[in-house]
């Protein structure tokens, strides 16, 4: 009886854990998607209208496809197309202002960098200790490589690496831009796959340390 009272504490106990990660997993997750959208709508001055799935309008074309061919269905779904959009659309004419693309590479960033700060949360409440223990740069690093944003203004050719969108709408402002700002972006602009590279590598390895050391 002493054994069987043991074990519904601990299934309980496990229970409340895994509820209590999966709740911060969720809180966080949309936190980190809602602070992107309110940094582009902040800049842009346009809030977002539309939410859009690859998936959603020609699921049964993907299983098709998939069944065909499904080393190149998962290589085009997973890292050719975004799986999400989220966009600001000017409805007179419809016009895209701005969109951020989530690739599979993106999303599984958020769900890694969402899944290490629930754990840490779950493991030292909201203590400073969380904060010490969470690698925060590395995890900034790794957001930004990630993420994909369009411009109306200055993307024509649709989303890039949301470092290289913003200093292409900033070396190409109608309005304020500066010889020194064009020229800068000249300069780099043969580079940006490999500063997106790096930055993604930094961060994974700073996180990576992080968490060997607070272990």
């Amino acid at each position: 009886m002493t054994y069987y009272l043991y074990a519904i504490k601990h299934m309980n106990k496990c229970y409340k854990t895994y509820i209590n990660y999966l709740s911060w997993f969720v809180i966080i997750l949309s936190i980190l998607i809602s602070v992107e959208i309110l940094l582009i709508t902040f800049f842009t001055g346009y809030p977002v209208n539309k939410l859009s799935f690859l998936l959603s309008d020609g699921f049964h074309f993907f299983i098709k496809y998939l069944l065909d061919d499904p080393l190149d269905t998962l290589y085009f779904v997973l890292i050719e197309k975004p799986l999400i959009k989220i966009e600001a659309i000017h409805n007179n004419p419809v016009t895209v202002i701005w969109g951020l693309h989530y690739y599979g590479f993106t999303i599984l960033t958020h769900i890694l960098l969402a899944a290490l700060a629930s754990r840490a949360i779950s493991k030292y409440k909201l203590t400073t200790t969380t904060l010490k223990t969470f690698p925060m740069i590395g995890a900034l690093l790794l957001i930004l490589s990630s993420l994909f944003l369009y411009l109306a203004s200055c993307c024509t050719g649709g989303a890039s690496w949301i470092i290289h969108t913003s200093l292409l709408a900033i070396a190409f402002n109608p309005y304020n831009a500066t010889e020194s700002a064009l020229e800068f972006y000249k300069n780099i602009q043969g580079w940006f796959n490999w500063m997106q590279f790096m930055m993604a590598t930094l961060g994974t390895y700073l996180i990576i340390l992080k968490i060997q050391k607070s272990n």
